[in-house]
């Protein structure tokens, strides 16, 4: 077990015993049985052409393992597809799945408390989205939704006279716009606001990023660097990333 932290420290990740990751202090008198984050969406026939139908749940987030992460980012990919194959829209639909890596600008002693040293800042994530609409239309508008999990850095702490390692990673759900640009819609920007679901607390987030798509036909390339901004109540973490990966059309 962890020793209590000191009269008056902030802290906020705590190493585990198991320590494959870190985990939010929770509050006084919270309860620890209750879900952090458990909505349920059905919608129905918007039109004839426009079908959506979801059920969203997710269990308390308060379990802190590694296997209970992943547990919670499957369901969420499968319902990102779900979401795109089960539109009967008129426009386009597309499902990625990219790769990013790059750099979190943080203080990691400021943001992580605990006596947390040696940050490796090294960002990355795995990520699956679905893209609703036409990179051709007039407007050059289109909208989607993310899921992946997003590893920000890595530190040190010692806890009884070992040196232990620790790990910030995080659920990454977004809902962005992508509205094409140039000649012939030859490059993009983006913007994206959602959230970052750790083990036991949520940070708001907004993105931006500029990209193209490269190839044609039904199999294309997105490449893209992308900028984050996650509202922690400790300190701001900037994560700064290359993303690429394979694009799918499903729509003519």
């Amino acid at each position: 077990m962890n020793d209590p932290p000191p009269k008056g420290d902030r802290t906020r990740l705590i190493p585990r015993a198991r320590f494959d990751g870190a985990r939010r202090n929770p509050a006084a008198g919270a309860d620890l049985c209750a879900p952090v984050f458990a909505p349920r969406v059905q919608i129905k026939e918007f039109s004839t052409s426009f079908r959506v139908e979801m059920a969203v749940s997710f269990l308390s987030l308060t379990n802190n393992s590694t296997e209970h992460l992943v547990g919670k980012l499957i369901p969420a990919l499968v319902l990102l597809a779900s979401f795109g194959i089960s539109m009967n829209v008129s426009g386009q639909i597309a499902i990625e799945v990219t790769g990013d890596v790059g750099y979190t600008a943080v203080d990691a002693a400021d943001w992580l408390r605990n006596g947390v040293y040696n940050p490796a800042p090294l960002s990355y994530a795995f990520s699956g989205q679905v893209v609703v609409g036409r990179r051709e239309s007039r407007s050059g508008l289109q909208a989607g939704l993310e899921g992946g999990l997003h590893h920000l850095l890595a530190y040190d702490v010692t806890r009884d006279g070992a040196k232990l390692r620790g790990d910030a990673k995080a659920l990454r759900l977004l809902g962005f716009t992508r509205f094409w640009m140039g000649e012939n819609h030859s490059w993009f920007g983006e913007i994206a606001v959602g959230a970052h679901i750790f083990d036991g607390f949520i940070d708001p987030s907004l993105n931006v990023a500029v990209g193209t798509v490269l190839g044609s036909g039904k199999i294309q390339f997105p490449v893209k660097v992308r900028g984050s901004v996650l509202f922690d109540i400790e300190a701001v973490v900037i994560p700064v990333v290359f993303q690429t990966g394979i694009s799918y059309r499903l729509g003519g």
